[in-house]
């Protein structure tokens, strides 16, 4: 359960046309739920990693207890950008009822199967607990890969230091590319 928060981040990226028959094919979906009784508005801004690209925006209207399922190129005045893409999108709900928001990236992998996961949004409103965020487990090596994505609650820079740790608590050094 999520509670409703008036503007969120989710971390969005493409590998371009998402096609069900291309392996490697990767696209963001966004759910966005109103969770009120009234018809709403909803704001958006599509932000690039890259200083190089523009930045683009637009709204879609959501019905009363509804939601809002597309991928990010589907939203209106988002147009398809080049691939590949990676950037954050910036979603404001009304300040009398908020909306909840949730990022789904969709893939195909080399055998051509369709994936889903979900990714999780970040309030912009909801301070978080402390300074320190645990990731207690993650896959590396043996044919498997992770990647992290760490981006600002603000558009406001921020800093910080990453540690690993193996399973006994000892540093890991990690490679990163």
């Amino acid at each position: 359960a999520v509670m409703p928060g008036t503007a969120w981040r989710v971390f969005v990226e493409s590998l371009g046309e998402f096609d069900r028959a291309a392996a490697g094919s990767m696209q963001t979906a966004v759910a966005i739920v109103n969770p009120s009784g009234n018809s709403i508005n909803v704001q958006y801004e599509l932000i690039p990693s890259s200083a190089a690209a523009g930045t683009q925006s637009g709204s879609i209207s959501i019905p009363a207890n509804g939601q809002v399922a597309v991928f990010v190129n589907q939203l209106p005045g988002i147009t398809s950008s080049a691939a590949p893409f990676q950037g954050t999108l910036r979603i404001e709900g009304p300040a009398s009822s908020g909306v909840v928001v949730m990022g789904l990236r969709a893939r195909i992998n080399e055998r051509g199967d369709f994936l889903i996961s979900s990714t999780e949004a970040v309030s912009e409103t909801v301070t978080p607990p402390g300074n320190e965020l645990f990731i207690p487990y993650f896959a590396m090596g043996a044919g498997y890969g992770v990647q992290f994505v760490l981006f600002s609650r603000s558009s406001s820079p921020v800093d910080g230091t990453v540690y690993f740790f193996d399973r006994a608590g000892r540093p890991l050094n990690v490679l990163f590319r």
